[in-house]
């Protein structure tokens, strides 16, 4: 599965909510999914952080920036 990670304007950076997903399993915390959809909010699951990429895509205003897209896999749960 693919999350993009959060800034909205310029370069997006491994801080606040990116820097928690690349190091959530290191820091012993749980990385739930949810999913907005037509106002409703869907659980999709305990995910584990496998891997990202950047990838060039437009920011809010258009412009061109390098954003992260994070790879994420469901979790096992016991």
């Amino acid at each position: 599965m693919e999350y993009y990670g959060e800034g909205q304007r310029g370069d997006m950076e491994f801080v606040r909510g990116n820097r928690a997903i690349l190091e959530h399993e290191a820091a012993g915390k749980a990385l739930l999914l949810f999913e907005k959809r037509s106002g409703q909010l869907r659980f999709l699951g305990p995910m584990r952080y496998v891997g990202h990429r950047i990838e060039r895509a437009q920011d809010l205003e258009g412009a061109m920036r390098n954003a992260i897209v994070f790879l994420l896999e469901k979790a096992k749960t016991v």
